[in-house]
């Protein structure tokens, strides 16, 4: 087709349909989710409520009906907050298929998911799992829609400019393509840290989410060090680790010292600013809101927090009592035990790695001090067998037959450097060795709720896979979304002492394999965790926020106050005890979690 030389219009402005932007996925955990199967092998069912409809398969009812009942109670709350309630009911989407923990907001769809596994974090404090992400979801599907300047069904528009040479022959109509510039206006214009920030203040008074002493220790560090995320890092995740979570805590502090400095309704003002026309960033709305700008407003928090930390602080810098350094390359050196003959100190490291998640366990020879990295995939609690020939852990395996990811158990051979397999779908995590060797204790996953769990080893370890001579079962039966956590023997592997929390805080307590009768050993308003015997039995180690900052404790089973043993600026956790009172514990500092040791033969006065 000849078309001559009629010139046409090289300058083309058009708008290529909707962009849809990704939903945010408020998930509080710091790795990707798994890819997703359908799972014909559940039956899924609904209920509805005034506001929301629920829909769950066989075997979360429980987490369904609790998350229905506190949807309902944090509707009028959140929505009268920010003055704007959804168009449509909320679904919710109820999982309990992987031993994974999560939420995901979906806000142009007004639905919801949530994993009913409760998180358990290393930067995470302890909340009740279903009242804080049920909470925070809403939050966000409340405050986002709030903010959006155009209905639901409008997410975002998409402009595009193309510009074409000359055509160099008669028979072209355009000739190459030379400019383009693509335009992409989003409908709702949140940063990270403030849709993060709001989702965890979530409304004065409602207590579903608070600030924790995880949260406090994060900001702590990096105040009194210097390296607080900038406001335009604040902006965005994209980040490992530490540095993402840093824009939750962040954002939630930030929030916190609007709602205090500008009034408990300016999470709500600030949202009806960014929905107004011509409002398309956050130093806008804060000036339309707040009447001071973005930079203004950083600055001031930081300052704040910045000098309040030093205050507080200054005692503590002066009698430091931490030990020394043994590891702090990476962000995550964590879980550190003795080998039974204490020569060794083993431990996780992700050392070299972006993510809390990408662990393998490191020996240390404490003679020499040399570092030995293995090939043991653990990222969570091990413990050592009483012979010292292999390490307890649990992880995931790819998925299942049904495409379930759940959480088993494996015993890496130290010599042999190899693994063996242990249970296959037996949701187990958190293991630990009894002192004949015979048995192991973990912690049981389903519905929502955690409980401990016994497992009877084989009398050989032979071969790669032994899981279908593994017996194990439930010793206690919670199914109210209760929540325990490293669970150790005691000496006599007669007893075991754990953590547990039901809506807030952790207490220690003592199991008797005898009885089956759960005893207190410290309950109080503070956090206690990370707990175990001393070797005599006569002590107990763990850890405390009694004075707001998580240090090493121990006390004596006849009675008494708990004796003080570290006295740090971060967090001091996972004591493990070796021979001549040495203690190795998990410091927290501003480049994350390293490896500290010391004497615990003095104590520190309060």
């Amino acid at each position: 087709m000849n078309c001559g030389k009629t010139k046409v219009n090289h300058h083309i402005i058009k708008i290529i349909g909707f962009a849809l932007l990704a939903a945010i996925d408020c998930g509080k955990q710091a790795f990707a989710q798994f890819e997703q199967f359908n799972h014909p092998e559940l039956v899924w069912r609904t209920l509805e409520t005034e506001h929301h409809v629920v829909h769950f398969h066989d075997g979360a009812e429980r987490t369904a009906r609790v998350l229905a009942g506190i949807a309902e109670e944090v509707y009028e709350p959140i929505t009268t907050l920010y003055d704007y309630r959804p168009d449509t009911k909320v679904h919710w989407i109820v999982r309990d298929h992987d031993d994974y923990s999560n939420g995901g907001a979906y806000y142009y769809d007004n639905k919801i998911v949530i994993w009913a596994t409760p998180l358990d974090f290393e930067l995470r404090g302890t909340h009740h799992w279903l009242y804080d992400v049920v909470t925070h979801e809403f939050t966000h599907m409340i405050q986002l829609g709030a903010s959006r300047k155009g209905p639901r069904w409008l997410p975002g528009v998409y402009f595009q400019y193309l510009d074409y040479e000359d055509e160099r022959r008669p028979d072209v109509l355009y000739g190459y393509p030379n400019r383009l510039g693509s335009w992409p206006v989003a409908m709702t214009v949140v940063p990270m840290w403030l849709a993060e920030g709001t989702a965890q203040y979530q409304a004065r008074g409602l207590g579903h989410d608070y600030w924790d002493t995880h949260r406090d220790m994060m900001i702590r560090v990096r105040a009194l060090a210097g390296t607080l995320l900038s406001s335009e890092e604040m902006d965005v995740f994209g980040k490992p680790t530490l540095g993402s979570e840093l824009v939750y805590c962040q954002g939630y502090a930030l929030t916190r010292f609007i709602a205090e400095n500008y009034g408990d309704d300016a999470p709500g003002r600030l949202a009806a600013a960014l929905r107004s026309p011509g409002v398309w960033d956050f130093d806008r709305a804060s000036r339309k809101a707040l009447g001071i700008s973005e930079r203004q407003l950083y600055a001031a928090w930081k300052k704040s927090i910045t000098d309040d930390y030093r205050s507080r602080t200054a005692i503590i810098r002066d009698n430091l009592v931490e030990g020394r350094v043994v590891r702090d390359e990476g962000s995550g050196n964590l879980y550190p035990a003795f080998s039974p003959d204490g020569k060794r100190l083993a431990f996780v490291s992700n050392q070299g790695k972006d993510f809390l998640s990408q662990g393998r366990i490191v020996f240390y020879d404490l003679a020499s001090g040399k570092f030995t990295p293995s090939e043991a995939p653990a990222s969570g609690p091990f413990g050592w067998s009483p012979d010292g020939k292999y390490l307890v852990y649990a992880r995931q395996d790819g998925p299942n037959r049904q495409g379930s990811h759940f959480d088993d158990l494996y015993l890496w051979d130290v010599d042999k450097k190899k693994e063996i397999r242990l249970t296959r779908d037996a949701r187990l995590a958190s293991p630990a060795f009894s002192p004949d060797g015979r048995r192991l204790v973990a912690v049981h996953n389903s519905d929502g709720s955690l409980n401990l769990a016994l497992i009877e080893l084989p009398e050989s370890l032979s071969g790669k896979d032994v899981s279908r001579d593994v017996v194990h079962r439930k010793l206690t039966a919670f199914d109210d979304g209760r929540q325990v956590f490293r669970p150790r023997f005691a000496p006599d592997g007669r007893r075991i002492v754990f953590a547990m929390a039901d809506l807030a805080a952790r207490d220690l307590m003592q199991y008797d394999l005898a009885t089956g009768r759960l005893h207190p050993l410290l309950a109080s308003d503070a956090d206690e965790r990370d707990a175990l015997y001393s070797p005599d039995g006569l002590w107990v180690y763990y850890v405390s926020d009694r004075t707001g900052i998580y240090n090493l404790y121990r006390f004596h089973i006849a009675g008494g106050e708990p004796e003080a043993l570290s006295n740090v600026t971060g967090g001091a956790f996972q004591p493990s005890l070796g021979a001549g009172g040495q203690v190795a514990y998990a410091s927290f500092g501003p480049n994350g979690y390293g490896i500290h040791l010391f004497d615990s033969t003095t104590t520190v006065p309060e």
